[in-house]
């Protein structure tokens, strides 16, 4: 399940961004992603929700009485890196502050309606969108595998001399 977390003061906002949302993601990302839409009017009711639940996707006013959307994503932030970020302000000179909790996007209110399609189309391709490499660390190196050139994985356990490079081991098990 993947959970999507929209907070703010204003409830009649609130509202219209939760149906905006739910027509956008019903519109692009495919119906197989099972998706729940969660509504907050404040930072103290989200944060209790997220004790519990992973939020996958978190659209986040930053004005808001008691915590703002910056405590908020400070909190949540350090608590799940994965989580996604869009900060929604009726405010532009949020925007810079807003890079210190690494949004992955900055909505001004006034122009929801024209980017609301632009964004979900990026969370559909940041959180559904299938994996094309896979990338191993080795020892001081790192390598790219094409996904589709790997047949299967098999997990085994072996002792290595020193002096055999395991790189070049692990390489042609790959290729």
């Amino acid at each position: 399940m993947y959970y999507i977390a929209l907070c703010d003061d204003n409830i009649e906002f609130l509202n219209l961004l939760s149906d905006m949302l739910e027509t956008e993601f019903g519109e692009i990302v495919s119906p197989k992603y099972k998706i729940a839409f969660e509504k907050f009017n404040s930072g103290r009711s989200l944060l209790d929700f997220a004790k519990n639940q992973k939020i996958s996707v978190l659209f986040l006013d930053i004005d808001m009485p008691e915590m703002t959307g910056f405590d908020v994503a400070k909190v949540l932030g350090n608590e799940n890196k994965d989580m996604l970020i869009i900060f929604v302000s009726a405010y532009d000179n949020f925007v810079y502050e807003s890079f210190d909790y690494s949004p992955f996007q900055f909505i001004r209110k006034s122009r929801l309606p024209d980017d609301l399609k632009k964004i979900v189309t990026r969370i559909n391709d940041k959180l559904f969108a299938p994996i094309k490499h896979i990338e191993l660390q080795l020892l001081d190196e790192s390598v790219n595998i094409d996904i589709k050139k790997i047949l299967y994985f098999v997990q085994f356990f072996c002792v290595i001399k020193k002096e055999i490079n395991l790189s070049f081991l692990l390489y042609k098990l790959f290729v």
